[in-house]
């Protein structure tokens, strides 16, 4: 069994890799760029994640996004680091350890027996983002995320604005990783998160036990495939989608689950459960309807055919104090792969929202990664929020960037209201 269930210390992980892994390289998206982070061995050998960038990203506002894919998948959604860039973001993507650009031929595809594992994954491409995260952090007994009871916030936190953005297991997986790291996130962007298992909380319970002992029991043993490869015939376009797929890191039939794999994903999901009372603004994306995909049908392109949206959709209000759930009509699993139209509607629901929650660095930071590596911001730079104001100067540059964005003020944005399936 790999014992994956700890945040390890990395010590001189680097020197595992072939020199060609090493520093930034040309990836298979045009016109980005990827970064091979090393990562502590686990029982199968050599693991790394990997850091995915725009070869020449332009100067942006001190604000970055980080993307985090979801079960069976790895990054390939150009158009959305081009939402972002388009809005002064840096956008940054991950393929987390054993999936994508990570799986490495010896590695069981996805394999965890923690959610808490992907914490060194999101640290190690934070540190190359420039952002300060913690070195240590405390955790519960279901041996997830949580935060250090004796340092409620970081010592340093980071200068510039940081936002996880998370699609489905990613989107859980975000969601805790910032209740184990107060101060280090300012902003959520969930979509479709996994947040509850699809037969809802009770179902959920019900399976917990059996699955546990399996997990004990039989860790790596494969569980019944949820989907015959009908999600994948409705995204990728050698099929009735539009959106071209590397099949080696997102097969068809996608990968089959195993025991410890989803006993980490029910200890996840009742935590959220538990509510995490987040003190950062999330926003929760989200098709209006679900279909179960028994059989193919032009629905699975208008409708989440993986999870049960409803459920997620009751959960979302545990995860903070600020939640603005929106709920598109014909969306699919991955909002973002949805058709056309649902994208433009997308794109206008995401701008309203950064504008109204995401605090920009006053004045805007530059973000060009000096040499050497990234360094932290001069002190001096200062993150307005509600009710507060900077020296003459600053306002100045802080009244005409958003006025350039439309926005004098900040506005809250109720929930949207909950639509029945």
């Amino acid at each position: 069994m790999a014992n994956t269930g700890s945040i390890p210390v990395v010590r001189n992980a680097a020197a595992h890799l072939p020199p060609e892994l090493l520093g930034w390289h040309p990836d298979v998206l045009p016109g980005f760029e990827r970064l091979t982070l090393p990562l502590e061995p686990d029982d199968e050998g050599e693991v790394v994640a990997t850091l995915v960038r725009r070869a020449k990203a332009k100067p942006g506002l001190g604000v970055d996004v980080l993307y985090l894919h979801g079960w069976t998948d790895y990054f390939h959604q150009v158009h959305l680091a081009e939402f972002f860039e388009n809005l002064g973001c840096t956008f940054y993507a991950l393929d987390l350890r054993k999936y994508g650009r990570s799986l490495r031929p010896w590695q069981t595809p996805g394999f965890i027996t923690s959610l808490r594992t992907y914490a060194s994954d999101i640290n190690a491409a934070l540190t190359q983002m420039g952002h300060q995260v913690h070195t240590h952090i405390e955790h519960d007994d279901a041996g997830l995320f949580a935060p250090n009871p004796t340092s409620a916030e970081p010592e340093k936190p980071p200068k510039r604005t940081l936002v996880l953005m998370g699609h489905s297991t990613g989107g859980l997986i975000v969601s805790l990783y910032a209740v184990g790291h107060p101060g280090v996130v300012d902003a959520l962007i969930l979509n479709s998160p996994w947040l509850e298992f699809q037969t809802g909380a009770i179902g959920r319970r019900a399976l917990e036990g059996p699955i546990r002992a399996q997990a004990l029991i039989a860790p790596m043993s494969g569980l019944v495939k949820p989907d015959a490869g009908y999600y994948v015939r409705s995204v990728s376009s050698k099929y009735e989608g539009e959106w071209p797929l590397i099949e080696e890191w997102r097969p068809d039939e996608g990968w089959k689950p195993t025991a410890a794999w989803l006993n980490a994903i029910f200890r996840g999901q009742e935590r959220v459960a538990q509510g995490l009372d987040l003190k950062i603004p999330v926003l929760v994306l989200l098709s209006a309807k679900s279909t179960v995909p028994t059989r193919w049908k032009p629905e699975l392109k208008r409708a989440d055919a993986v999870l049960t949206v409803a459920e997620v959709a009751q959960r979302s209000p545990s995860l903070a104090q600020t939640v603005t759930t929106v709920r598109l009509d014909g969306a699919m699993h991955d909002v973002t792969l949805s058709t056309a139209s649902v994208r433009t509607v997308l794109w206008e629901e995401m701008t309203r929202w950064v504008r109204a929650y995401v605090p920009v660095p006053t004045p805007a930071l530059d973000a060009t990664e000096p040499s050497g590596g990234a360094q932290p911001i001069a002190s001096s730079e200062v993150v307005l929020t509600d009710g507060e104001t900077s020296a003459s100067e600053d306002e100045a540059i802080s009244t005409r960037f958003w006025e350039a964005f439309g926005r004098a003020a900040r506005r809250t944005r109720p929930n949207e209201p909950w639509r029945s399936d």
